[in-house]
């Protein structure tokens, strides 16, 4: 049977639970969160999006969800460094083509 390691990711910084330079799993830096804010706590999900692709954690990482989407819909990117792409309602750019293509999916 096979034994898979958890990630672990780097803290980086000051912190009252977490020390500089040691890593952590994901379960860990949720965990603390639920701790902290009972309501409004990240989940493990949530966190390994937010950890998945970054070399260490930071205190930005941390914080609530509401709190982490005001903080990257102020920088116009998320916290990671990716930018916001807008998503569009339609694909097609006029009503013309919309309408065209209504009447081409229309079943014979």
């Amino acid at each position: 049977m096979g034994f898979r390691k958890p990630d672990r990711v780097e803290w980086r910084g000051e912190h009252e639970y977490f020390e500089h330079g040691k890593s952590y799993t994901y379960a860990q830096y949720a965990g603390w969160t639920m701790e902290q804010n009972m309501d409004d706590g990240v989940n493990l999900s949530t966190m390994k999006g937010r950890l998945g692709q970054v070399p260490f954690a930071e205190a930005k990482h941390l914080l609530s969800v509401a709190d982490y989407k005001a903080l990257s819909n102020q920088r116009g990117m998320t916290l990671c460094g990716k930018v916001k792409r807008e998503a569009s309602s339609t694909r097609f750019e006029s009503s013309n083509e919309v309408r065209s293509q209504e009447w081409l999916s229309r079943k014979l």
